[in-house]
């Protein structure tokens, strides 16, 4: 049978009440929190992810910009050597030609007294044609190595 309600049994279950409204309210919140600190740990990991991610691709670059660097002197370097030899060049051919005009011009000399003009002609055409053989390969030669120094510049910037 129950027992009449007394203004202590109300005291009692109202008490029991609200502690298991707050047992229940507790529990919801341990649970958000277990939420929240799942989510915090996922988001550093992301976090972490992204910095790694980061420092590789800044080593990358600095690597890839030392290299540039280092193919950039290399070309001057090269440059400079062209040039250099360029010049050596067009200075040897001068005074190949300024050696050929002269024996041509002793040979001249040479035939006007033998009165045979024909022979020193042939050794003038011979030398003409030597010098402009030797260009043509000296030029050759240049193109070559020039060719190969742009097939290594190219590559080095592929990487």
């Amino acid at each position: 049978p129950p027992l009449p309600s007394s203004p202590l049994q109300e005291e009692i279950q109202q008490l029991k009440g609200r502690l298991e409204k707050a047992e229940k309210e507790r529990n919801e919140l341990r649970l958000s929190s277990d939420r929240l600190e799942s989510k915090v740990a996922e988001l550093t990991s992301e976090l972490t992810d992204e910095r790694n991610t980061g420092e590789s691709a800044s080593q990358l670059l600095d690597a890839e910009t030392a290299e540039r660097l280092r193919a950039e002197k290399e070309m001057k370097d090269l440059q400079a050597k062209y040039d250099a030899l360029k010049k050596q060049m067009d200075s040897m051919e001068m005074e190949v030609m300024e050696a050929r005009l002269i024996r041509a011009a002793e040979l001249n000399g040479e035939m006007d007294d033998d009165d045979t003009g024909g022979e020193w002609r042939l050794k003038y055409e011979r030398a003409t044609r030597e010098i402009d053989f030797t260009k043509k390969r000296l030029h050759q030669e240049f193109e070559d190595k020039l060719e190969v120094e742009q097939q290594t510049k190219r590559q080095l910037e592929r990487r």
